[in-house]
């Protein structure tokens, strides 16, 4: 395959044609697990992980969303829009674990 100047067009909509199926399959293993995660971020109480546009898109027909919901069942997203972040708590004393690499330097 040879690309020339003004050709582009044309050869990109002859892929999209030829190999339509595969691209919505690629479409659809590149977006739906990042979309799906998104959406159920929504039901932790963390505001800043929230994306809340994403709870008026009708994911009924999308198999992994399908499989999450099954495992919501009966819990509602937080929408709830007094939530706060959440801070880590400063009188918590940090585990040995995190210690040790500090000492090391992994942190």
């Amino acid at each position: 395959m040879e690309l020339r100047a003004k050709q582009d067009e044309g050869v990109i909509n002859h892929l999209l044609v030829e190999y339509h199926r595969t691209f919505v399959e690629l479409l659809m293993f590149a977006f739906n697990p990042a979309l799906a995660t998104l959406r159920v971020l929504n039901y932790f109480p963390l505001t800043t992980l929230h994306t809340q546009a994403l709870e008026k898109w009708d994911m009924s027909g999308v198999p992994i969303w399908k499989k999450c919901s099954e495992q919501l069942k009966g819990v509602q997203p937080m929408t709830d829009e007094r939530l706060k972040i959440v801070k880590p708590n400063p009188s918590l004393q940090p585990t040995r674990l995190s210690a040790s690499f500090r000492q090391e330097g992994r942190t």
